[in-house]
């Protein structure tokens, strides 16, 4: 079965908590480790401008509509995984199984969605594509203005960024290096966990706080996420059940209620180009999903 959609270029789109057991071992707290020789690393720090701790959490400006966190949600320092989420659950699964049958919005007895559908097929339609703040990791966990970005804010961050792969602390990811004011971030090359096993580990991904929006009719199935590496599209849809980090992000104006509030944002600006998808095998799924 398909657990992510991969979307080959960036279209127009105006649309602490506990560690889990891992099945692998990974950079989950702070590595002092030297570079691992891969690719281009040369273990420099991200040439990143720090501002003022937001609710204590460091973020980034880099000329776009928002600020960015410096690091994942539940990480310490840049090339630190965080912690890993299915989409709209608030707290890493203690178990790591991310598989239909542990996820929250999934009714094991009906085989159905129990939130955010848009299908009748797959349960109940409400109409939601977009987390509700209670269903937010990002405000829940750091509170204050900090929220999961939206699919049109993760574009716009492929888009005004130059991406190149490197190490940091031992730890493979992507740096993008911002088009607007030369300030940088870096994404670790965390992959996603699916029925508790590590796959996509060669990149990079994050949550959006958004279903994927394709327009196909399992488009509720999916969560839109960060994704950068092999195609350089930047975007996919991943299945809802799957872990991947979270990237926080918070308005332009710090006083902002927390939520899709865009009363303080720059203008976005983003290529429009053609859309295609690759669909990858892995994963069980309930009969009806």
């Amino acid at each position: 079965m398909k657990t992510m959609r991969i979307l080959w270029a960036a279209a127009a789109l105006l649309m602490a908590s506990c560690t889990p057991k891992l099945p692998f071992d990974r950079p989950y707290g702070h590595n002092n480790g030297g570079n691992n020789g891969e690719n281009n690393g040369d273990n420099a720090k991200p040439g990143m401008t720090i501002q003022n701790p937001h609710m204590g959490h460091e973020w980034v400006d880099l000329g776009l509509s928002v600020y960015w966190s410096t690091c994942n949600l539940g990480a310490k320092s840049p090339e630190q995984y965080g912690d890993y989420y299915a989409w709209g659950e608030i707290k890493p699964q203690a178990d790591a199984k991310y598989e239909w049958d542990s996820y929250e919005w999934y009714y094991i007895e009906g085989d159905a969605l129990k939130k955010y559908n848009l299908n009748s097929k797959y349960g109940n339609v409400d109409n939601k594509a977009i987390l509700d703040d209670d269903d937010d990791a990002s405000h829940v966990q750091w509170e204050g203005s900090w929220y999961m970005p939206t699919t049109e804010e993760i574009i716009e961050l492929i888009n005004n960024c130059k991406w190149n792969k490197k190490s940091y602390s031992g730890v493979v990811g992507y740096e993008g290096v911002s088009k607007k004011n030369g300030r940088s971030i870096f994404i670790p090359c965390n992959g996603a966990i699916a029925d508790g096993k590590l796959q996509n580990e060669d990149y990079p991904t994050f949550w959006s706080c958004e279903l994927d929006n394709s327009g196909q009719d399992d488009d509720s199935l999916y969560g839109f996420c960060f994704m950068y590496g092999k195609y350089e599209s930047g975007g996919a849809g991943y299945t809802r059940y799957c872990g991947l980090a979270i990237r926080p992000v918070i308005p332009l104006n710090l006083n902002t209620k927390a939520g899709r509030s865009y009363t303080a944002r720059r203008p976005v600006t983003i290529s429009s180009e053609g859309v295609g998808k690759v669909a990858v095998d892995g994963g069980s799924r309930p009969s009806a999903i």
